[in-house]
């Protein structure tokens, strides 16, 4: 498959486009994707700190919780429009 486009001087130039790749068809879905992962990411690192004596207070792991909590707040908001 070829697709074109024209150059600066008018001249039609050709470019390959490979058969296996594929445009972004749906960037709100990467995004929930995205927003998930945080969230997630945010409450596994809560509880690894909590197991670890000494590694964070109690501020660092609600500060991250507050993280997570926001990121599935815009997820779901995303999703209502």
């Amino acid at each position: 498959m070829k697709t074109g486009y024209y150059s600066r001087q008018g001249f039609r130039v050709f470019r390959k486009v490979r058969k296996g790749t594929k445009k972004m068809e749906n960037p709100p879905r990467i995004i929930s994707l995205v927003l998930k992962a945080v969230a997630l990411g945010m409450a596994v690192v809560s509880i690894v700190l909590g197991v670890l004596p000494g590694a964070g207070d109690i501020t660092t792991q609600v500060t991250l919780l507050s993280i997570g909590l926001f990121a599935l707040a815009v997820e779901a908001l995303q999703k209502e429009e």
